[in-house]
């Protein structure tokens, strides 16, 4: 299923500037699994979020792999990535480069951990904790040696679902090491612990890669009043993706009608609300 992100505005009438935010959406493509969505928490965590984004967007996460996964707790990741993958011997290095994510001040919406929430600082396999690793929590309550709320599962929840099922004791697929052998990373010797593989034959093929992708930035809703009553609305786009502008007349609503469908740019898109009436609540919708 296709992820739809909603960009929510209530407007009461017209005579003052009203604004509306929603969090930058990134997917992880996780091969032999599918892909799942989330949606990071930008204004409430900006420090966690950006350090994040740039972990991404500078491709740190290219080849990345979980390297942990307790089915009734959390899947780590952040922290190691496999050179020469594809080609020549492939080896265990430490992502190194990647900003801190810190905790920031208390805001985020989600004040507690739950099923597919994103949090920094995790404790890792030997009880440190390693100041860029994040988890994803695969239960329903506080996920061990999670910090802040970062990040929520916008959709995908079956994919993520699966990482409930390894096991130590699984025969065929969705293994988990339970006292994996010592591992050199950069030479160094790193004792992993729950380090999940596809199926039982414990190669480098066989762990559970996880690239990150960013499929759109931090948006940003504002509708003003224009001229004659007219409304004025404005919206930072999501690229390449269908932005559908939509607006009811009452809430709850049961039939939110289109006003605008345009493929954004990345750029500022402008709509002008020629209708007066006296009050239409607006809303951005992205297909994902």
């Amino acid at each position: 299923m296709n992820a739809v992100q909603f960009f929510p505005l209530l407007l009461s009438g017209c005579l003052a500037v009203t604004t509306g935010f929603a969090g930058s959406v990134v997917q992880f493509n996780v091969p032999g699994y599918g892909q799942f969505q989330l949606e990071l928490f930008d204004r409430e965590k900006p420090v966690a979020v950006g350090n994040f984004l740039h972990a991404i967007t500078n491709g740190l996460y290219s080849n990345h792999f979980f390297h942990r996964c307790d089915p009734a707790g959390a899947l780590h990741g952040g922290s190691y990535w496999v050179t020469n993958r594809f080609v020549g011997s492939p080896a265990l290095s430490a992502i190194v480069g990647a900003p801190a994510l810190t905790n920031d001040p208390p805001g985020s919406p989600v004040t507690s951990n739950f099923f597919g929430t994103l949090s920094a600082v995790c404790t890792n396999a030997v009880g440190g904790q390693w100041p860029f690793e994040w988890c994803l929590n695969l239960g329903d309550g506080p996920a061990p040696g999670s910090g802040a709320v970062f990040g929520r599962l916008l959709s995908g929840a079956s994919v993520l679902q699966q990482f409930r099922l390894f096991s130590v004791t699984n025969t065929t697929t969705n293994l988990l090491r339970s006292s994996p052998p010592t591992i050199p990373v950069d030479d160094l010797p790193v004792s992993f612990d729950k380090l999940p593989f596809r199926r039982t034959n414990t190669v480098f093929s066989n762990l559970v890669f996880a690239d990150i992708q960013l499929l759109g930035a931090g948006v940003r809703l504002d509708v003003q009043p224009g001229t004659n009553g007219q409304r004025v609305i404005r919206w930072n786009s999501f690229s390449n993706r269908p932005n559908v502008l939509e607006f009811t007349s009452a809430l709850p609503a049961t039939n939110w009608q289109p006003a605008l469908t345009t493929i954004g740019m990345g750029t500022e898109i402008q709509f002008v609300d020629t209708n007066t009436a006296a009050m239409r609540h607006y809303r951005v919708r992205v297909d994902f």
